[in-house]
C-alpha cells in the first residue's frame, strides 16, 4: 500500500496495490480531522500485511465492496474511521521529514555518481566524504533500493561501455581503451562483469551490432545517450590524434 500527494490538488491517494483499490483523501479533510498534523504527510510506504496497515487494507477492501449498500448518513463516520486508521499507520511527522531528507540526499549522491563514475578512484569512501556523511549512512541511503553504492557505480560504467561499444564512431577503439576510459582498471574484470550483466562478451556485443542484430536497448544508469555519444566522439578523436 502506498500513499502520495498529487502536486495539483494536494490530495492523497491510498492505493491497495494487490487488489487495485484506491481512495482519494483531500488534505483539507485530513487537516480538519487530524489537528495534530500541521503539514501534509510526505510520500511513504505502508505495510499492508501486518499491524495497522493490515487493518487499513482490510477496511478499504470491505469499503470498496459494500459502499453501495451503505446509507449516505454513514459515510461521514466511515470517512473518520479511514482517516483515523491512516493517521496511526502513517509515520510520525519527524520520521516523515527524515524520510524526505534522506530521499533528497540520495538524489544528490546519485547525481554525484553520474558526474564522476568514469573516474577510477571513485569509491564509497570518496562519495561519503564529498557529502559530509559516514560510510554507514551512505549505505543506508541505498538500503531501500535494489542496488548498492558499488553496484550502482558498476552499472553506470557498464552502461557507458555498452553504448560506446555499439556506436559506429568508436568501432576502431580497443575494448580495453573503452573500459579504462569509463573507470575500469582491469580488462579481465571488465569483461567478466560485462558478460555477467549482458550475457555476451564486449567483442560479441560489438560484432552483433555490426551485423544488425544488436541486443535490445539497455536502460541508462545515470548516463544519457547524448552524453555517452559526445564522450565517445571525443575519445575517438583523442585516439586518432594521439
Amino acid at each position: 500500500m502506498f500513499l502520495w500527494r498529487t502536486d495539483q490538488r494536494q490530495d492523497y491517494e491510498v492505493l491497495e496495490r494487490t487488489h487495485s483499490v484506491s481512495l482519494m483523501i483531500p488534505w483539507q479533510l485530513m487537516r480538519e480531522h487530524l489537528p495534530g498534523r500541521k503539514q501534509p504527510p510526505a510520500a511513504c510506504r505502508i505495510d499492508s500485511h501486518t499491524g495497522v496497515g493490515s487493518l487499513l487494507s482490510q477496511h478499504l477492501m470491505g469499503l470498496a465492496k459494500e459502499i453501495g449498500a451503505v446509507p449516505p448518513s454513514a459515510h461521514v463516520a466511515l470517512c473518520r474511521t479511514v482517516i483515523g486508521l491512516l493517521d496511526i499507520a502513517l509515520p510520525e511527522p519527524e520520521s516523515a521529514t527524515r524520510f524526505t531528507a534522506m530521499a533528497a540526499l540520495r538524489e544528490r549522491v546519485l547525481a554525484y555518481i553520474a558526474q564522476h563514475f568514469q573516474e577510477d578512484d571513485l569509491s564509497p569512501a570518496r562519495i561519503a566524504a564529498a557529502h559530509g556523511i559516514s560510510l554507514r549512512y551512505l549505505h543506508a541511503l541505498f538500503a531501500q533500493g535494489d542496488t548498492t553504492v558499488v553496484g550502482h557505480i558498476l552499472e553506470s560504467r557498464l552502461q557507458a561501455c555498452w553504448r560506446t561499444l555499439v556506436d559506429p564512431v568508436c568501432r576502431h577503439l580497443q575494448v580495453s581503451a573503452i573500459a579504462f576510459h569509463w573507470g575500469f582498471n582491469s580488462t579481465s574484470h571488465f569483461c567478466r562483469a560485462f558478460k555477467q550483466r549482458f550475457g555476451v562478451s564486449p567483442s560479441d556485443a560489438r560484432g552483433m551490432t555490426a551485423h544488425g542484430s544488436a541486443i535490445g536497448p539497455v536502460e541508462s544508469a545515470g548516463l544519457s545517450l547524448a552524453h555517452a555519444k559526445s564522450t565517445c566522439h571525443a575519445l575517438a578523436g583523442k585516439t586518432r590524434t594521439g
